[in-house]
């Protein structure tokens, strides 16, 4: 009796430990999968940041061409190979964000259970699902905002074949509504700029956290 006890708490335990050693492989495989999928979507995340700060960059050179206009116009400036080139520049269109949601597609498909920091699956599942398509929407909104004012404005004002050149420069000296209409296309830049600075806060602290986090 005493041998059968001993045979059968042998073939339990040697149960125990096959399923232990079987749990142990799969969590060992899952934490390979999330390792992966965290590496791959930093990976996504910064080239949204470069796109984010190629826009910076964009839009910070498109208000300084504004305010360098309108210095020249109102000190009474003459007409400039510089100054040329900034009035070339206000009729920038700002680039379209496209995010790079490969990665998060996939973790949607594998399923975001895959992530062990529940912090971190909320931030993802924030900034793809809210975050991403509220940024967006803002950048429709200003993209759509920027073409209506600028339309009527190099239309009336500048030589688009010439490369924006102005049709009259010293008759822009005295046209307030242009002069206003820049300074009014400046402000609409600079939300834009603080927007965009927002949103990189949001995606800087993701990739940190993440980063922290594949450190463990």
């Amino acid at each position: 009796m005493r041998y059968a006890i001993g045979e059968i708490l042998l073939v339990v335990i040697g149960i125990l430990i096959a399923l232990s050693i079987n749990n142990w492989n799969e969590h060992r495989k899952e934490k390979l999968i999330e390792d992966k999928l965290l590496s791959e979507l930093i990976i996504d995340l910064k080239g949204d940041l470069e796109q984010m700060n190629q826009a910076k960059t964009t839009g910070n050179r498109i208000i300084k061409a504004y305010e360098s206009i309108v210095y020249s116009l109102e000190n009474d400036l003459q007409m400039s190979d510089s100054l040329a080139q900034h009035f070339n520049y206000i009729t920038t269109i700002f680039i379209w964000f496209n995010p790079n949601q490969s990665t998060y597609e996939n973790l949607k498909s594998i399923g975001f259970t895959i992530l062990s920091n529940d912090n971190i699956r909320k931030e993802i599942q924030n900034l793809y699902g809210v975050e991403y398509r509220s940024f967006e929407k803002r950048q429709e909104l200003f993209n759509s905002e920027y073409l209506q004012t600028l339309d009527p404005l190099q239309s009336e004002y500048l030589i688009i074949s010439k490369g924006n050149f102005p049709r009259d420069y010293n008759a822009l000296k005295d046209n307030f509504l242009f002069i206003n209409t820049l300074n009014n296309m400046k402000a609409l830049h600079s939300w834009n700029l603080h927007s965009i600075s927002d949103f990189n806060k949001t995606i800087s602290k993701l990739i940190a956290d993440i980063e922290t986090e594949r450190i463990k």
